[in-house]
């Protein structure tokens, strides 16, 4: 509960750190190369019990953690307003945020040629390929 309640204290903190990058001239969302560095710090961090790292490796580490809950979050939302419709998600009730900080390096490391497309649509595939849906009854399959 302890990490459950610091993830999303830094997703907060990094929702106030959003509107200073539009503001700076930056309207690009996050690329997949930060994403890469933060899902990197993110398990060293945890490796590591917390320790050793540059001093804004919580914050990096933040970064790819508060991936993971909004796309957990999205998904959710998704699935409460639209019941009948396959989501987009289907992580196993057993998943937890170093798995999935995993499941994003891995993907990452192994597309390089997408590291210069937006970190949400590069999550979204990274658990769309390790979590494929299953279609529900008359709904088509899911494309990739």
């Amino acid at each position: 509960m302890k990490t459950l309640c610091s993830i999303i204290g830094v997703a907060l903190l990094l929702l106030l750190a959003v509107p200073r990058a539009q503001v700076a001239g930056d309207p690009s969302p996050l690329p997949g190369n930060t994403l890469l560095d933060a899902c990197r710090m993110a398990i060293r961090l945890d490796e590591n019990g917390g320790a050793g790292g540059p001093e804004d490796a919580p914050f990096s580490a933040g970064l790819c953690y508060g991936f993971l809950l909004g796309m957990g979050e999205m998904n959710a939302a998704y699935t409460a307003l639209h019941p009948r419709a396959q989501p987009f998600l289907c992580p196993p009730r057993e998943f937890n945020e170093q798995q999935g900080a995993r499941i994003i390096l891995r993907y990452l490391d192994t597309h390089p040629e997408q590291l210069h497309l937006p970190g949400g649509a590069l999550v979204l595939d990274a658990f769309r390929a390790a979590f494929p849906c299953t279609p529900a009854p008359g709904q088509p399959t899911q494309r990739r």
